[in-house]
């Protein structure tokens, strides 16, 4: 059982980590690609500049903000989660003890 309870107080953390170096990434690709495409099927005319900034704004905010809230989201429906675990596994084992990713966000 620790180890389940171990990945389970990493999951937050790995959500995060997995939107925002897969996820974001991604989306500005598709952004990028989405008004390229326009531009040469349908004629959008859109600038390079406008181009540049959508997909900078996808990647530099959207995707930090919507890392972020997946974080916050999973922490939150994962404490009932944590209280239902820590009845059968009173102690995580050291080697699962290793393995948890701390963050401290009152300094950030």
């Amino acid at each position: 059982m620790s180890p389940a309870v171990a990945r389970t107080l990493n999951l937050p953390f790995l959500a995060f980590v997995r939107v925002a170096v897969i996820h974001g990434p991604l989306a500005t690709i598709v952004a990028l690609a989405g008004l390229m495409f326009s531009n040469a099927y349908f004629e959008a005319n859109f600038e390079y500049w406008q181009i540049i900034g959508l997909s900078a704004t996808v990647l530099f905010f959207a995707a930090p903000a919507h890392a972020l809230f997946e974080f916050f989201g999973i922490s939150r429906v994962l404490n009932p989660v944590y209280v239902r675990l820590w009845q059968y596994c009173p102690r995580l084992l050291d080697e699962d003890r290793a393995i948890l990713v701390s963050i401290k966000l009152k300094e950030k």
